[in-house]
């Protein structure tokens, strides 16, 4: 079944900081983050800004949960060449990890 994720359209996606372990488990979970899908990268992955750090990262469509279709306008004064050059753009899982953990330890 194709995947109804489209560029405009709101995802969530385990890709947060692991959340600490609860007594009985053996596996960490991660943050659910919410965001807009702003474009597709080269290598066929879809870019994301996540709404809880404002930073863009590049995830395959797995780790993906579509949320909701987005207005005609929803990327209406968005600057997608900023996003996506920029300095808020983080690659992938390890560059919001990286992110996560300097923002921890500067609070």
């Amino acid at each position: 079944m194709p995947s109804s994720i489209r560029i405009g359209c709101r995802v969530t996606g385990l890709v947060g900081a692991f959340l600490p372990l609860v007594p009985g488990e053996k596996r960490r979970k991660r943050e659910r983050f919410v965001g807009t899908v702003i474009g597709l990268s080269p290598d066929k992955q879809w870019m994301v800004r996540w709404d809880n750090i404002g930073k863009v990262t590049n995830h395959p469509c797995g780790k993906l949960s579509f949320g909701s279709a987005a207005p005609s306008n929803a990327l209406d004064g968005i600057d997608l060449e900023a996003w996506r050059n920029g300095t808020d753009f983080l690659v992938d899982q390890k560059g919001i990890d990286k992110y996560l953990e300097r923002w921890t330890l500067l609070r």
